[in-house]
């Protein structure tokens, strides 16, 4: 929302809006560079006027706060009176913030050997300046704040070339170290970076000269000549240095989310994904809360000695809460800056055909994670031979040329370690009964199994019976949650990326008494034919909302019938408070027109023309 590396800048909506004139600039701008602290109103005074400020100066601040009040968006942070002072809180909303949070998430990386991850933080960090901070803005009170942030960008460019360079990337560097070399002259580090870039791109006088124009600057500017590791880099060109020649690749740490302590059961999955060869594209899907995620990396650290060149991970967020899924141009970018690339094509097109010029002769891991469907993961896909896919979904992609591997429910003996392991201790092992009870009321799925321990862990008052109770007594979907986890917000997720049409039978089959569904069933529901309801019923199966055993039979996962049930129950309530609310007469109505002023909606229901 609020811009500062470059011209300074509101936004709301996407769309740039004013903020007043100088006065009422400055004054933003010193309060956003205050990074949530008070900012004292004499400060303010400096930030408007350098020298000599008028009498009203405090008064035309404070007129400039409430100009700024009334011109800045509503929905985001307010400017606040302090003691002695103002504030705005800007947190998430501030571009200069979020810069800093990713170069610490960029050291961090690097500290923990984690070359990819830095390097897509780094760029992302420095893709966020649009010019000079507070470009335009004449506010020399404010220099120690711009100039610190300056110093950060460019310590944060050398990172990031440092580790291009690292990568072999020298040629790519050449142009933007140039034009960064020109605007910072006396920057010894990035002379050198751009000294070793030439040398390695077969630019050896290039390099001579820019060591020497170096030199030249620092002795005309400073009376000093260059350090050290400028000068023993110059030598070592000189003498052609063979270890200063590019490195041949580069092999980067894992670029995967940390694995699972101890992973527990699908033995008989891993097996089929750890035997399988380079080249090969997986589909793990499963119903939420199956544990698709998890095997996938569970699988991807077994293998990661394989694939030396590259272990990546990106999620899709075809079921993320609160996000949309990504695009595929959106994906090859972050994938395309993992691996290092700054300059990327504008086209979908050019981009993947990038993306699989990058992985060319490469041994490199893919973990395509929460996919949406097969046109969003098909530009992903890499091309070399070299390379594995794991792609995890909700979905059965049916039409994506891949090998598969469906996670159903956990077997018993599996579901009791890993509730075991998530309550902590041997209460499980005192009662085995109400273990299994427990377990069968989570319809041994992994997720709900987690959650039912995680309840345990945290009420050391309670048994294990106690749980099986308030299972049995109230919605065990009420129970399985756990902060803003829970097996609930998992299914909805799957829900609401239905069509209308599947949601309305989906809504329906929870009413229905029978442990099988047929297509004959389904039809009269819907009011449709036979055939229409066997398309809708195995799209459910897709999407995972319905289980399979035998052709033209489906049937519900307990806890998915659970929350199919629910559903229905919530919508018919909330259509018979809209009857209600609507049949209610109305004082003071008058109906000119001499029609009934009643309007009655019915509940959908078996034979309601709204679940069509």
């Amino acid at each position: 929302m609020f811009g500062v590396l470059g011209q300074l800048e509101v936004r709301q909506d996407g769309r740039p809006i004013g903020c007043g004139g100088p006065k009422q600039q400055k004054v933003l701008a010193a309060l956003l560079l205050g990074f949530g602290e008070s900012v004292p109103i004499a400060r303010l005074v400096d930030a408007v006027w350098e020298t000599s400020p008028p009498a009203t100066a405090v008064k035309q601040v404070r007129n400039a706060i409430s100009d700024l009040r009334r011109a800045l968006p509503r929905t985001g942070p307010p400017i606040e009176a302090v003691t002695g002072g103002y504030r705005i809180n800007a947190e998430n909303h501030l571009d200069a913030l979020v810069f800093t949070r990713k170069l610490e998430s960029a050291r961090r990386n690097l500290a923990d050997w984690k070359e990819l991850e830095a390097l897509s933080d780094l760029a992302s960090a420095l893709a966020l300046w649009r010019g000079p901070v507070l470009a335009g803005l004449d506010c020399p009170a404010l220099s120690p704040q711009t100039t610190k942030l300056t110093e950060l960008r460019l310590a944060a460019f050398e990172d990031w070339v440092e580790l291009g360079l690292t990568r072999g990337n020298h040629r790519s560097l050449v142009g933007e170290l140039s034009k960064w070399a020109q605007e910072y002259p006396l920057r010894e580090r990035l002379a050198a970076q751009l000294i070793l870039a030439l040398y390695r791109s077969g630019e050896h006088a290039e390099a001579s000269a820019a060591f020497q124009r170096l030199a030249d600057r620092l002795g005309t500017d400073l009376g000093v000549a260059p350090g050290d590791e400028v000068r023993e880099l110059h030598e070592r060109i000189k003498a052609k240095d063979k270890d200063l020649a590019a490195p041949r690749g580069f092999t980067p740490r894992s670029g995967l989310p940390r694995d699972t302590s101890s992973f527990i059961g699908r033995e008989a999955e891993l097996a089929k994904l750890t035997a399988i060869p380079a080249g090969a594209v997986w589909a793990i899907n499963g119903m939420a809360g199956a544990g698709k995620t998890a095997l996938a990396i569970h699988a991807a650290h077994r293998l990661s000695d394989r694939f030396p060149d590259a272990r990546l991970f990106i999620d899709l967020r075809a079921h993320t809460p609160g996000h949309e899924p990504l695009t595929s141009m959106s994906a090859l970018e972050k994938l395309l800056r993992a691996l290092g690339e700054d300059r990327l094509p504008g086209e979908l097109d050019e981009r993947a055909a990038l993306w699989r010029a990058r992985l060319e002769n490469r041994r490199a891991l893919i973990v395509l994670d929460n996919a949406m469907d097969t046109r969003q993961i098909a530009p992903l896909l890499p091309g070399s031979p070299g390379c594995l896919t794991l792609v995890t979904s909700r979905l059965r992609l049916v039409d994506l040329d891949a090998a598969a591997v469906e996670l159903g429910m956990l077997p018993p003996e599996d579901a009791r370690a890993l509730f075991r392991q998530a309550v902590g201790d041997d209460r499980p092992l005192d009662e085995p009964a109400a273990t299994v009870e427990v377990l069968e009321l989570c319809g041994y799925l992994p997720l709900a199994v987690r959650l039912a321990g995680s309840r345990l862990r945290h009420r050391q008052a309670w048994t294990v019976s106690y749980l099986a109770q308030r299972l049995r007594a109230r919605r065990p979907l009420d129970e399985l949650r756990a902060d803003d986890i829970s097996v609930t917000t998992a299914f909805k997720l799957s829900y609401d990326r239905l069509a209308p049409a599947h949601k309305s039978l989906f809504r329906l089959l929870g009413n229905e008494s029978g442990e099988d569904i047929e297509p004959h069933t389904a039809g009269a529901l819907i009011e449709q034919p036979p055939g229409r309801a066997e398309t809708m019923l195995e799209n459910l199966v897709d999407a995972h909302l319905l289980q399979q055993s035998v052709p033209g039979r489906y049937h519900f996962h307990d806890l998915l019938r659970s929350y199919a049930a629910g559903l229905f129950r919530d919508f018919n309530l909330g259509m018979t408070e809209t009857r209600i609310a609507i049949t209610k007469p109305q004082p003071n109505t008058q109906n000119t027109a001499g029609l009934s002023n009643k309007v009655t909606e019915t509940a959908p229901n078996a034979s309601s023309p709204a679940q069509k």
